[in-house]
C-alpha cells in the first residue's frame, strides 16, 4: 500500500494513519516470519532426503575407490561431503548451508544445482580447502 498524496489535516487524522500502517506492517511481518521458517523448514526436509538418498545409493552400489590419491583424505566432522563446481577443477570439503547453499572449507558458497556430489572418501584438490582441513584437525 502507498501512502496518500493528501497529508492528514489534523494530529488525530496522522495518529490515526500512523497506526493503521504500523498494524499493516506488523502483520508483514509476521508473515514474513512464518514464511521464512516454512522455507528453512522445507530446506532441512530436501536436504536431509538427498543425504537419505545417497546414503541408500552408497549402501546398494559399491563404487570402486577413485585411483588417484593426489589430495587430501581425511574425514572431517566440519566439512563430510566432498563437490566439485560445474566446470571447476578442484574438489572441496564441504557442508550443507541454509537455504540449498554449499559451504567450504575455503569459505566458497555454491548453489547444491551447480556442484557434483562425491564421495567423502574423494581426495580434496583445492589448497585452500586442505589449509583449512588440517588447521581444524
Amino acid at each position: 500500500m502507498t501512502v496518500h498524496s493528501i497529508l492528514p489535516a489534523s494530529q488525530a487524522e496522522y495518529e490515526a494513519q500512523m497506526r493503521r500502517l504500523e498494524e499493516e506492517a506488523e502483520s508483514a511481518r509476521q508473515a514474513f516470519i512464518q514464511a521464512k521458517g516454512n522455507y528453512d523448514r522445507l530446506c532441512g526436509e530436501m536436504r536431509n532426503l538427498r543425504i537419505a538418498w545417497r546414503d541408500q545409493q552408497e549402501t546398494t552400489t559399491q563404487q570402486p575407490q577413485p585411483a588417484n590419491n593426489a589430495g587430501l583424505v581425511t574425514k572431517n566432522s566440519a566439512y563430510p561431503d566432498r563437490i566439485k563446481p560445474h566446470r571447476g577443477r578442484h574438489t572441496h570439503a564441504a557442508t550443507y548451508a541454509p537455504g540449498l547453499l554449499m559451504h567450504t572449507a575455503c569459505n566458497k558458497k555454491f548453489e547444491e544445482d551447480n556442484v557434483d556430489h562425491l564421495e567423502e572418501s574423494d581426495p580434496i584438490t583445492c589448497p585452500a580447502c586442505q589449509r583449512a582441513v588440517k588447521n581444524n584437525a
